[in-house]
């Protein structure tokens, strides 16, 4: 009868053990760092997750948004109002400031030749504005350019319009919200 604590068992006994404890110290020790990997990956997961939903609602923002822009071509002596947004402008409306005031006055005073040709030579824009605008709406990326006429003055010709200065006011609605703006335009 052989001994069960005979060499060769204790030996096999001995590497089984240590078998068994080197496999939980991997399992144990990479574990852990599997576990750690893991939990880092699905920060950014959740941070691309995050950004991804930004892009997505900023893209949607814009395709809803209309934006108003003004410029000035003096070659050609035109003003060019132009939606460079994605949505239709609706209720668009421009005024130079002093011609804003206007909506409070008189309905009589504005219809006044007399009264209208002395505002035009206080601001230079006053009657293509106000014959052109508040429109319906501005679809995307349409422009409409408006010709500015500088009449003559005492203290200006149509050739001397140096530093003239014109301060815009312009408002309008898109899918998401109500807008305003200011914009001032130097003539030369």
């Amino acid at each position: 009868m052989s001994c069960f604590w005979d060499k060769s068992n204790i030996i096999s006994w001995f590497f089984n053990v240590i078998n068994i404890l080197f496999t939980f110290f991997v399992y144990f020790k990479y574990g852990k760092k599997i576990k750690e990997q893991q939990i880092e990956l699905n920060q950014q997961q959740k941070k691309l997750n995050d950004l991804y939903l930004k892009k997505e609602e900023r893209e949607e923002k814009e395709e809803k948004s209309a934006v108003i822009t003004l410029k000035y071509d003096k070659g050609k002596r035109i003003l060019i109002v132009k939606n460079i947004g994605k949505a239709k402008a609706r209720n668009v409306n421009i005024r130079s400031k002093l011609s804003n005031n206007l909506d409070s006055m008189n309905p009589m005073l504005k219809n006044d030749p007399a009264f209208m040709m002395s505002m035009s030579k206080k601001d230079p824009a006053f009657i293509s504005l106000y014959n052109y605008f508040p429109r319906e709406y501005i679809n995307p990326q349409e422009e409409i350019n408006l010709e500015v006429i500088f009449l003559r003055d005492d203290d200006k010709t149509s050739d001397n319009i140096n530093n003239h200065r014109v301060e815009y006011i312009y408002k309008w609605n898109d899918d998401l919200e109500e807008h305003e703006d200011t914009q001032i335009i130097q003539y030369m």
